[in-house]
């Protein structure tokens, strides 16, 4: 939702759905499908969370550049990921937007 690109959300994976590893569920059963609304009533707090980002994303046009030129000229890198933080700044009309990810187990200061 942060990055450049469209956006691909599964159905369920707002509300944290599993396919049980089933990474092509096309002709799988119903019931590896369907939408869980039991997880989506108790993951409610990440469901929300999903919302305000689709609103951020839809009301800040730094995340919805569509040509390379647009995305170089407004994007600095600022950690690659080495560290397994991957963050950088968009900087659009004197704007300053900065993102980052946390892909380790533990909380990153």
């Amino acid at each position: 939702m942060l990055a450049q690109g469209i956006p691909f959300i599964h159905a369920g994976q707002e509300s944290l759905g599993t396919k049980g590893g089933n990474d092509n569920s096309y002709n799988s059963a119903v019931e590896v499908n369907e939408i869980n609304w039991e997880r989506v009533k108790q993951n409610k707090d990440l469901v929300d969370y999903f919302k305000q980002l689709v609103n951020l994303r839809k009301g800040q046009s730094v995340f919805r550049q569509n040509d390379y030129a647009s995305i170089a000229r407004t994007i600095k890198v600022l950690s690659s990921g080495t560290n397994g933080i991957f963050a950088f700044e968009y900087d659009t009309k004197g704007q300053k937007m900065y993102v980052a990810f946390n892909v380790n187990d533990k909380i990153a200061k």
